[in-house]
């Protein structure tokens, strides 16, 4: 699995929304192959000093 952040809000100290692309890497790749390329969205919450995932989602950017 590989993914980079897009896009990141805070909504409060201790909540986060973050936006990735990214995918799965085959054997000897770099670069994820559109067909299995994925935009993912990560629901973050603070607790007890640490970050935790509190959802996911994930979504194929290429359809067909």
């Amino acid at each position: 699995m590989t993914g980079q952040p897009l896009a990141a809000k805070f909504h409060g100290p201790d909540f986060a929304l973050v936006v990735t692309q990214g995918g799965v890497l085959a054997p000897g790749e770099t670069e994820v192959a559109g067909e299995r390329a994925i935009r993912a969205t990560w629901m973050l919450a603070r607790q007890d000093g640490g970050w935790l995932i509190a959802g996911y989602q994930n979504t194929p950017i290429h359809a067909g």
